[in-house]
């Protein structure tokens, strides 16, 4: 058996949880998505079922199977909105996204990397994701100082105090370049 195929396989697990908590976000915000989230986690049961059935032909191990069974068992547990465990009453969208977004990355974060190790193949992080990760970084940072200038200036103009000597944006991109450098970027 390829064992890239598994790796690529899982990799792609992991991106289908993490589009699963994306649209539970959009869910949370505008009421819609259910269709496509339900879509996606049909498809994502259907890719980790035959990701196991690959495994379990070139890697035999009892354990590995039961990891996959409870990992699928928690996929299959996903639903907008969640249900309550104890009282089976349907959560608002809010805590139902808290219970979603707890769960992913419980299972790509943890479990699915856990297989990967089973069985010697790790999962890598690719770089357009990281790269799109810092992206959104750099863009926090830049609105991050646009509002520390804002309050600078309004506790100025409250406090009757001259304003702060105003750094040039040359100087905040620099900033923003040493801190995504330390950040390994």
């Amino acid at each position: 058996m390829d064992p890239e195929k598994i790796s690529s396989g899982l990799l792609e697990a992991k991106r289908a949880l993490l589009s699963l908590r994306d649209i539970a976000k959009v869910y949370v915000l505008t009421g819609k998505g259910r269709d496509e989230f339900l879509a996606l986690k049909e498809n994502l049961l259907g890719l980790l079922k035959n990701l196991r059935k690959l495994v379990i032909v070139s890697v035999p191990d009892e354990d590995i199977y039961s990891k996959f069974r409870d990992v699928i068992i928690e996929v299959k547990r996903l639903d907008l909105p969640m249900k309550d465990e104890k009282s089976g009453k349907e959560l608002n969208p809010e805590r139902s996204f808290i219970e979603i977004h707890k769960l992913i990355y419980k299972l790509a974060g943890g479990d699915i990397d856990e297989i990967a190790s089973m069985i010697n193949e790790p999962v890598p992080v690719t770089p357009p994701v990281e790269k799109e990760f810092y992206e959104k970084l750099r863009y926090q940072f830049e609105e991050l100082r646009k509002l520390e200038k804002q309050v600078e200036m309004l506790m100025a103009r409250l406090g009757g105090e001259n304003l702060p000597e105003a750094s040039t944006e040359k100087d905040e991109k620099r900033e923003i370049e040493d801190l995504l450098r330390d950040l390994g970027v």
